[in-house]
């Protein structure tokens, strides 16, 4: 009997010890990290509301890292230290939560069919909403204001108006103050903002096909006022359907915006089902302007010119594109022959089968790929970080692609994709959050959102939008809401867009599998209708209306061949560009 006791007490503890280890394999040890050049920055317990909650979501935005769990538990920490801000629940446990989008001062979530948006930095409910349409994906937030994707195609936008100037109400001349009594006011600010809660009618824009992706704010009027050379009072949203169709929508941003117009359309050959990224002009460099880039299921890359929607060039994986693609901007040390300082952008695209490709983003042009990999998490100025086909970290050589060393990433399921900084932030569906970061970086290297950034002394914003207003030329049929003839590079589009009501999804049962056995969204209501790259499993499903969608092709029928500046890829063997 005693030694039953025993037996059975040892083999209590060795449970013990195994459940232990099992959790302790959550994390990346200091020494697995150092080995690929890593060290662990630090590590952090998300708030669970229950056992049974689950992490859903990490986003980064402005020195904070956002969490969210599937019964609605947001919390933020500081994205260096890993400290936690401030912890708020979004509504009720027992409702569908959807992905959060952040902006500067905003963080946008949906509970069921409620918009709830927070203040940025202190965690504030400033206003609530009920959207009239069911939403097929998370919502995305400007400045002025926050989007809902609905399933059945239509985008539902509503104003976010503050209650006056925070800095007026103060009674305080920012341009008097020293630079401790700025940051002072800046901080006052952010704790005073306010949105006026009323209820204002919201604005729709309808497009074919479902959503399942959230929409990419490309153009925020109030974040980018100085540095545009785009008319003012003018959002831009981007957005994609399961048609194989991407959408910009143009919306104004003062009180009086009655109009949420689609300014132009790109269709691809089959549905989209990875989230399009864009980046942002840059009017120091005229020649880099703002650029969408999106990746299709018929496996090609587009990259439109935001402005006007023009195709710059299309790139052929010859393999269908499922995850998100990733964009850089880089500031290089060398100038060219006229001593001016040279830019250089690259687009990272995730393919189903064919690894990952590195392209020149301005040119359209394979600067490497390397098999294997199916995932982008981030990059510093001289590695690339990815994730392989089994669920590996991998270093990788951000010039040639060369792969440099792989780690496991154990239980670490939800792996975010920093396009900001340097740093890798990864998880587990239980909460535990990671940030790693190169072994010598101390600081955050910022390829977006540099707080410390600063415009060169001898440069004039207002006089280089002059100038680059003046060599615009009017476009054509700015405004495309009839999806006519425009001036976007995509010619005459009548095959998919004629009056026929039953385009937008003539659909009894929008949220079971569907009627053709197409389920290219997957089980909407099944497990969570706003889960990650929905129907993303089904890389060959059908394209609902594709037949019709791409009728002019889209350059698809010669799409490496007239690449913008194709005689020069930019990926020379001469001085390596990221050192």
């Amino acid at each position: 009997m005693l030694n039953h006791t025993i037996k059975s007490a040892l083999l209590f503890c060795l449970l013990f010890v195994l459940m232990a280890n099992d959790g302790f394999c959550q994390l990346i040890t200091q020494p697995q990290a150092s080995r690929v050049g890593l060290t662990r920055k630090w590590t952090a317990q998300a708030t669970m509301s229950s056992s049974q909650s689950t992490l859903k979501q990490i986003v980064l935005d402005h020195g904070t890292l956002f969490a969210l769990t599937d019964t609605g538990q947001l919390q933020a920490f500081n994205a260096e230290t890993g400290a936690t801000l401030w912890t708020v629940q979004v509504g009720r446990r027992d409702l569908i939560v959807s992905e959060m989008d952040v902006s500067k001062n905003y963080v946008a979530v949906m509970n069921g069919s409620t918009i709830y948006v927070y203040n940025h930095f202190n965690g504030k409910l400033l206003w609530s909403g009920e959207a009239d349409v069911i939403p097929g994906a998370g919502p995305a937030v400007s400045e002025s204001r926050v989007y809902v994707p609905g399933i059945n195609g239509r985008m539902q936008s509503f104003p976010l108006r503050l209650v006056g100037d925070p800095i007026t109400e103060f009674g305080k001349d920012e341009k008097t103050l020293s630079p401790e009594e700025r940051e002072q006011l800046e901080i006052e600010r952010r704790d005073s903002l306010r949105i006026l809660d009323q209820y204002v009618e919201p604005l729709n824009a309808q497009s074919m096909g479902r959503i399942y992706q959230s929409p990419v704010i490309a153009r925020d009027d109030v974040r980018d006022a100085v540095y545009s050379s785009l008319p003012s009072g003018e959002d831009h949203i981007v957005w994609v359907t399961d048609d194989g169709i991407m959408y910009l929508g143009s919306i104004g941003t003062s009180e009086l915006a009655d109009a949420f117009k689609i300014k132009y359309h790109v269709p691809t050959e089959k549905n989209i089902t990875s989230r399009p990224t864009f980046i942002e002009e840059d009017v120091i460099f005229p020649d880099q302007t703002g650029n969408i880039y999106m990746g299709s299921r018929d496996g090609y890359v587009y990259c439109v010119r935001e402005n006007d929607g023009k195709q710059l060039w299309t790139f052929p994986c010859n393999e269908p594109i499922i995850e998100h693609l990733a964009v850089f901007s880089r500031l290089l040390e060398k100038r060219d022959e006229k001593r001016k300082k040279m830019y250089e952008r690259y687009l990272y695209v995730p393919t189903y089968q064919k690894g990952m490709f590195c392209l020149d983003a301005v040119k359209g042009e394979k600067i490497w790929q390397t098999p294997g990999i199916k995932k982008f998490l981030s990059r510093s100025n001289t590695r690339v970080y990815t994730v392989d086909y089994r669920n590996n970290l991998t270093v990788m050589d951000a010039q040639s692609g060369q792969v440099l060393g792989t780690m496991p990433l154990n239980n670490n399921k939800i792996q975010y994709l920093n396009e900001i900084t340097d740093r890798i932030y990864l998880a587990t569906e239980d909460g535990m959050i990671q940030c790693l970061a190169q072994i010598d970086q101390e600081k955050p290297i910022y390829f977006r959102q540099d707080p410390e950034a600063k415009v060169e002394a001898d440069f004039d914003p207002a006089a280089e939008k002059h100038k680059a207003d003046d060599k615009k030329k009017p476009a054509k049929n700015e405004e495309d809401p009839g999806f006519n003839d425009n001036d976007s590079g995509f010619g005459d589009d009548d095959s998919g867009f004629g009056d026929d009501d039953s385009g937008f999804g003539d659909d009894d049962n929008a949220f079971g599998n569907d009627a053709n056995g197409d389920d290219a969204g997957g089980d909407d209501f099944g497990d969570d209708a706003f889960g990650d790259d929905a129907g993303a499993d089904d890389a060959g499903a059908d394209d609902a209306g594709a037949d019709d969608a791409g009728a002019d092709d889209a350059g698809a029928d010669d799409a490496g061949a007239d690449n913008a500046g194709a005689d020069n890829a930019g990926a020379g063997d001469e001085d390596d560009p990221f050192l």
